[in-house]
């Protein structure tokens, strides 16, 4: 019997890569509609789901994972969490409940949840998926996602849109990832930091460091226990900074269990299409046409083969 499959979509990273890779056509006013309305990220980003169906045809389960903009997850109690990035553009706050509604048309599941995040949702999904099975697959943006790398998950980097993707498996990981294993992740940002998040991790030591001392090591913990082998000047600062490097492995650990997220694998079950009608009507309002044309073929192509 053929495993299942279902593909996990990071919204978040996908919408934000739609909007900064279109916003050219904001500056020359091509990515409004005669509204007023902004929807460059909407058009990028319905292609680029197009585009992953296409690529990840055997996929008859799909959720797309959304951060909640109420942050009510652990990680937004430190205050320095994220604290460095930029507050989201106008525009693309806009366009967010029109993605949403896009999906919901389509027959997507999306989804946010206020104590957790995109990436913390698709890891809860993921391990249940794995229960039963799953042949799993994340598309994203996100190093982070790659912690969740195993015999079951694959995950890929979307480069340049998602007509490039780099894939990232139990089986070349360490060929990619120097050496370093997918559970290894957390525990490199522990002691690297990642400036994205803002995690701290120890300064002082780098990346490339901190792949020397995960490679002998294996994890945080490990080096803690075998501080008077190392370096005394390195011991110093590891030890003047163990606090903060166990709260950044925290930080930077997707989790896989949570009792705020509610679902059911078979709540994401693809369904193909069979009302066009509202689609095409949502994007014709929008005016974004040229997906109303692609929508229109669609449909033409399906009644042929009643």
């Amino acid at each position: 019997m053929k495993n299942k499959e279902i593909l996990l979509i990071d919204g978040n990273s996908l919408l934000f890569k739609s909007y900064y890779g279109t916003y050219k056509m904001l500056e020359n006013k091509k990515g409004y509609n005669s509204k007023g309305e902004p929807v460059n990220a909407l058009r990028a980003f319905s292609l680029m789901i197009l585009k992953l169906q296409q690529i990840f045809k055997n996929a008859q389960y799909i959720f797309v994972a959304f951060d909640s903009k109420e942050k009510k997850t652990y990680r937004h109690q430190f205050d320095f969490y994220k604290a460095n990035r930029k507050e989201t553009p106008k525009d693309l706050i806009l366009q967010i409940p029109m993605v949403y509604q896009f999906l919901n048309l389509y027959g997507i599941y999306a989804a946010n949840n206020p104590y957790n995040e995109a990436d913390d949702l698709i890891g809860i999904i993921a391990k249940e998926a794995k229960k039963d099975d799953y042949i799993i697959n994340i598309v994203t943006t996100d190093y982070d996602f790659l912690q969740l790398v195993d015999e079951k998950v694959t995950v890929y980097l979307a480069r340049k849109g998602v007509q490039d993707l780099e894939e990232f498996n139990i089986n070349n990981f360490a060929k990619k990832f120097n050496n370093l294993s997918p559970v290894q992740i957390p525990d490199y940002k522990a002691i690297a930091g990642d400036k994205s998040d803002n995690i701290l991790g120890i300064k002082g030591i780098g990346p490339q460091g901190a792949i020397k001392l995960l490679v002998y090591y294996n994890n945080l913990e490990t080096i803690f226990s075998n501080i008077n082998q190392l370096p005394k000047s390195l011991a110093t600062k590891i030890i003047a900074q163990k606090a903060t490097a166990l709260q950044s492995k925290d930080l930077a650990t997707i989790k896989t269990k949570d009792n705020d997220f509610k679902f059911k694998l078979d709540d994401f079950f693809y369904h193909n299409l069979n009302d066009f009608k509202k689609l095409i009507l949502f994007f014709e309002e929008k005016e974004v046409f040229s997906l109303a044309d692609k929508f229109k073929k669609m449909k033409m192509s399906e009644d042929k083969k009643k």
